[in-house]
């Protein structure tokens, strides 16, 4: 499965997509997934990131 997930991001995004580093990837995830959020956004509470946008006249 890796393999086949290996060729086709390769085929899409060029190097950097060996099976060998997918699995140290998923491997870095497993190990820190309490401290990656979904986005940079979702590091903070909705109310304190509108506050800190300037307004768009």
């Amino acid at each position: 499965m890796l393999k086949s997930l290996a060729e086709r991001l390769i085929a899409e995004f060029g190097s950097g997509f060996s099976v060998t580093n997918l699995k140290l990837m998923r491997q870095f995830y497993a190990l820190h997934a309490q401290r990656i959020g979904q986005t940079a956004s979702g590091l903070f509470e909705t109310a304190d990131a509108a506050a800190n946008c300037p307004d768009s006249v």
